[in-house]
């Protein structure tokens, strides 16, 4: 198991077979917390792993999809990330997710631990 603090939230990482499964524990006041306060507990996203996520990006506005990240940002563990609004795919946040290629990643992935 990989864990990260966030801005307000606790990221844990858990390998399931060749895929990744997060839980995001509020730790303070931001997104989680809201989500929470919102909508209770539950499933927060879905991520889906793209390689060249500026070009997924780019074919996605391209396309009229509504993004809350119009320009990839920093993911943990040195991923960079991008997420679609919610109300795009029936209510569902999604995540685009490139993989990291720093230290953290890399040492995360050899031992088993992160996405």
């Amino acid at each position: 198991m990989h864990q990260e603090q966030g801005d307000g939230f606790v990221e844990r990482m858990f390998r399931v077979g060749p895929s990744f499964v997060q839980t995001l524990t509020e730790a303070g006041p931001g997104v989680v917390r809201r989500f929470l306060e919102r909508r209770g507990r539950g499933l927060h996203h879905i991520a889906f792993s793209v390689e060249g996520i500026d070009a997924a990006v780019a074919d996605l506005v391209s396309a009229g999809v509504r993004m809350i990240d119009p320009r990839p940002r920093p993911g943990g563990m040195g991923t960079r990330i991008a997420f679609v609004r919610p109300e795009e795919f029936s209510g569902v946040l999604v995540e685009l997710v490139e993989t990291g290629t720093d230290e953290r990643f890399e040492s995360a992935q050899s031992e088993g631990d992160g996405p």
